[in-house]
C-alpha cells in the first residue's frame, strides 16, 4: 500500500534502469478511508531504459481514500497483469500518463475509471505525443449506479488502445465523459474485428443520461462500432 490509512504519502521511482518489481502483488494507492492524497510517480527522466514498475497484479488508485494520484512521465513505464481501477470506491483520483515514451501496458485485462456508487470525479489522462495506454480489455468509464462524472481524456497526441472487449461510457451511471482532442490523439481498437463503443446504452442495463463521447480538434476514434 501507498497510504494504507494515512494521507499524503509518496513513492518516487525515477532514473535509468530503475526497476520496481511488485512480484505479482496488488498495489493500492490510498487504501483506507483515511488514505487521502497519496501519490506514485514513475519518472523515466527522458532516457532509454527509464524507470519501470512491473509485475503489478491489481492496481487501484484510490481504493477507499480519495484524491490520490499516479503519474507515469518522461518515458516511465508501468505493467499490470490484473484488473486496474482509477477510483475503486472513492472520488477525485487521477492517473496521468504523459510525455514521449511513457507507457502503461494494462496486460489485456480490464481498466475501470470510477467503479462503484461512491467513485465519482475520477480521471485517466493520456497526454502528449508518444504517451500510450495499451492492451486494455475492456475499458469502462463509470461502472455501476452512482459512478458518475468520471473522465477519460486523451489529448495532445496521446493514445489509448483497446485490444479485446467493448468500451463502455456510463454502465448504469450518468454524466461520464470520454474526450479525444488535439492532432494525433487517438482512441482505437487493435482487434481485427471492431468492438463496440457504447455511450450510456448497454443491453440489459438501464439507460442513464448525460454520458458523452467528444472527438474534436483533430482527435481520432478508430476501429470501434459506436452505439449510442
Amino acid at each position: 500500500f501507498i497510504g494504507a490509512s494515512g494521507s499524503n504519502n509518496s513513492v518516487l521511482v525515477s532514473g535509468t534502469n530503475v526497476l520496481w518489481n511488485i512480484g505479482s502483488q496488488s498495489l493500492r494507492i490510498g487504501q483506507g478511508v483515511g488514505g487521502v492524497g497519496n501519490r506514485l510517480l514513475i519518472d523515466g527522466q527522458g532516457v532509454v531504459g527509464g524507470a519501470m514498475v512491473t509485475n503489478v497484479a491489481a492496481l487501484t488508485v484510490g481504493t477507499n481514500g480519495g484524491y490520490s494520484v499516479m503519474t507515469v512521465t518522461n518515458g516511465g513505464r508501468l505493467r499490470t497483469t490484473a484488473k486496474s481501477y482509477i477510483g475503486g470506491a472513492s472520488r477525485g483520483n487521477t492517473a496521468l500518463i504523459t510525455g514521449a515514451g511513457s507507457r502503461w501496458d494494462v496486460g489485456s485485462v480490464g481498466l475501470t475509471v470510477g467503479s462503484s456508487a461512491s467513485a465519482t470525479g475520477n480521471t485517466l489522462r493520456v497526454d502528449g505525443a508518444g504517451a500510450v495506454v495499451t492492451n486494455v480489455n475492456p475499458l469502462l468509464v463509470g461502472y455501476g449506479s452512482g459512478a458518475n462524472e468520471n473522465l477519460l481524456l486523451i489529448t495532445n497526441g496521446g493514445a489509448l488502445y483497446v485490444n479485446g472487449n467493448d468500451l463502455i461510457i456510463g454502465y448504469d451511471s450518468c454524466t461520464n465523459t470520454v474526450i479525444v482532442t488535439g492532432p494525433g490523439s487517438l482512441l482505437a481498437s487493435t482487434n481485427s474485428t471492431a468492438p463496440q463503443l457504447s455511450v450510456g446504452d448497454v443491453s440489459g442495463v438501464p439507460v442513464r443520461p448525460g454520458n458523452l463521447l467528444r472527438v474534436e480538434d483533430g482527435g481520432v476514434v478508430s476501429n470501434l462500432n459506436l452505439w449510442v
